[in-house]
């Protein structure tokens, strides 16, 4: 029997960050981002890769400003939430996304990674670090 993973996402409008767990659910691993070219071909996208990795749950990145408050790209999370709910049938969490981006960027900046390659990886590292803290937390509670 196979074990079931975790996927991450986080969503932009030019570009959606992918992160998927490892088996165990305990690791995130980043993967290439999405070109954002319109809700349909995102959504095949992920559900292809859902079923390609016996995918359980989505965790969303959710976009809150740096004191908590909503921000202009909500909106357009909670949409893509509904329809990644409504299209694929499948749990999604909400996970905070706050200073994952600086987090990003700091990583990117200390391995060494060329400027030309960092706005392709930023949002899949983005997604692998909130990924993360969802495992984290997922973990903690079961032990």
């Amino acid at each position: 029997m196979q074990k079931t993973r975790i996927l991450g996402i986080d969503f932009g409008l030019k570009r959606i960050g992918v992160a998927i767990s490892d088996s165990d659910c305990k690791i995130a691993l980043p993967r290439d981002p999405i070109e954002n070219n319109g809700y349909d071909g995102v959504l095949e996208e992920i559900a292809s890769i859902c079923d390609e990795n016996l995918i359980k749950a989505i965790v969303l990145g959710y976009p809150v400003g740096f004191k908590g408050e909503r921000t202009n790209i909500i909106e357009k999370v909670d949409d893509f939430c509904a329809r990644l709910k409504d299209e694929l049938n499948i749990t999604v969490i909400l996970e905070d996304e706050r200073y994952t981006t600086v987090q990003a960027h700091k990583y990117m900046n200390d391995a060494g990674i060329r400027k030309s390659r960092k706005q392709g990886l930023k949002d899949s590292i983005s997604a692998t670090i909130f990924l993360q803290v969802y495992l984290d937390k997922l973990n903690a509670e079961l032990n």
